[in-house]
């Protein structure tokens, strides 16, 4: 699924690794309750991104539209 989006914004010079399903089950098992620190997760800054962007451009985001070319060099 990704393949047209990869070629199109990164060099396709750059290889693309295969994902393991059969490990990513195995691992899930401990992926149910992480440990998070709350303390460290929590910012005094932060700013909904439905206040900082209308609802056009957080569509656009989702179809990879706001990606930076930079990503191709």
């Amino acid at each position: 699924m990704l393949r047209q989006f990869y070629l199109k914004k990164v060099s396709p010079e750059v290889a693309m690794l295969p994902m393991v399903t059969d490990r990513l089950k195995m691992l899930e098992s401990f992926m149910v309750n992480p440990c998070i620190n709350i303390e460290e997760a929590y910012n005094t800054d932060f700013i909904s991104i439905k206040k900082r962007e209308g609802f056009i451009k957080r569509l656009k985001g989702t179809m990879g539209y706001n990606i930076k070319d930079s990503l191709a060099e």
